[in-house]
């Protein structure tokens, strides 16, 4: 039988080997605020008071002013990057009209029940 003293110092071998690959590849993750936004997908972000100007992916350019979370990855600030998913603006339901689909107010008479306009 194998002696397990042994056994538990390799295994510690192996736990301190693998938390060091995983600490060498994972992205930290810092917070900033965008001031500025450029044309070639890059924004500058004030993390710290400190400004960096660092690409961004996603569908949509960052907001200036907004906090954003930075990913950094062990290669350092100069491969850091933003992900921006929300959209520039929150969307506004124009109001309905005989050309144009959109939101009414419901009047007098008619009630709304599972999306089904109706008289009462």
């Amino acid at each position: 039988m194998a002696d397990t003293k042994v056994q538990k110092e390799i295994l510690d071998a192996i736990k301190i080997i693998v938390d060091a690959a995983i600490k060498k590849s994972t992205p930290n993750i810092l917070f900033g605020v965008v001031t500025e936004v450029k044309s070639n997908n890059t924004c500058v972000v004030d993390i710290n008071t400190i400004g960096y100007n660092l690409s961004y992916y996603g569908d949509y350019a960052p907001k200036i002013n907004k906090k954003y979370p930075v990913f950094v990855p062990p290669a350092g600030m100069s491969k850091a990057f933003v992900i921006s998913t929300s959209s520039p603006d929150e969307y506004v339901l124009p109001v309905a009209s005989a050309t144009e689909l959109g939101g009414v107010k419901i009047g007098n008479g008619l009630t709304i029940v599972d999306g089904v306009l109706s008289t009462k």
